[in-house]
């Protein structure tokens, strides 16, 4: 049955970022491979169990990064120090300084209405293709948009093409990912695997709503889906 493989050591999954370079949209590309190497991490690396590139397609087309967790882990841009809140163990919260690492940085320039976005879908579907006929026994490829508009209107039959390509897990899925809420439609989205959203609800996991069905994660609830899908396929932890 179609999207049933886990991501591991052995059969390890594709995650393709695309973003827009603006602020908001970098942040979360910047947290989603913080989270990944995080709950991959084992002693002293993280085990390469995903591919991460982030595609981006602001005043052009191009790889801003890509990489095995490991490669990721030990080649971020920069650090920033942010102050993150935790618990003090008592029941109180506390202000820690910590180290966020960096991999893609925002650019002030505000792309045009569709821009390159076409483009940019393409050469994900180039990646996809080339990670399937590479990587045989693999979890299907997840394309996320983490842009900070949609733009995919502009690139139907481009997503269409994305989408039709099959892997030995199932076809290509592509979501969107968006700050302003835009209706979706399933031509242009992916929906949830049936088996995913059994498995999330069986583990208790309450990520999903009607518009993740519909092919677009709530950014308040996207690292947590990420992080279910990625860690266990979505499903359920062994």
């Amino acid at each position: 049955m179609a999207y049933e493989l886990q991501y591991s050591s052995a059969s390890p999954g594709l995650l393709i970022l695309l973003t827009d370079e603006l602020e908001e949209s970098v942040q979360i590309v910047n947290s989603i491979i913080d989270k990944e190497i995080s709950i991959h991490f084992d002693g002293a690396a993280p085990r390469n169990r995903c591919f991460i590139s982030v595609i981006g397609y602001n005043h052009n087309v191009k790889e801003l990064c890509s990489g095995w967790l490991k490669d990721l882990a030990t080649r971020p841009l920069r650090f920033e120090n942010l102050k993150k809140k935790m618990s003090d163990g008592t029941g109180g919260i506390v202000e820690v300084d910590v180290k966020q690492p960096i991999w893609v940085e925002p650019t002030q320039v505000q792309p045009s209405k569709f821009g390159n976005y076409a483009e940019a879908v393409n050469l994900a579907r180039e990646l996809c293709i080339k990670w399937s006929e590479t990587i045989q026994w693999s979890p299907a490829p997840l394309v996320i948009d983490c842009a900070n508009e949609c733009y995919a209107d502009c690139a139907k039959y481009e997503i269409e093409q994305l989408k039709a390509i099959k892997t030995t897990d199932g076809n290509v899925l592509f979501f969107g990912s968006f700050s302003n809420y835009v209706e979706p439609t399933s031509r242009l989205y992916s929906s949830l695997p049936t088996e995913w959203k059994w498995n999330i609800d069986r583990q208790g996991w309450d990520l999903y709503s009607i518009d993740i069905n519909n092919g677009v994660f709530n950014r308040c609830q996207l690292l947590s889906i990420i992080e279910a899908v990625t860690y266990s396929g979505a499903r359920a932890c062994t």
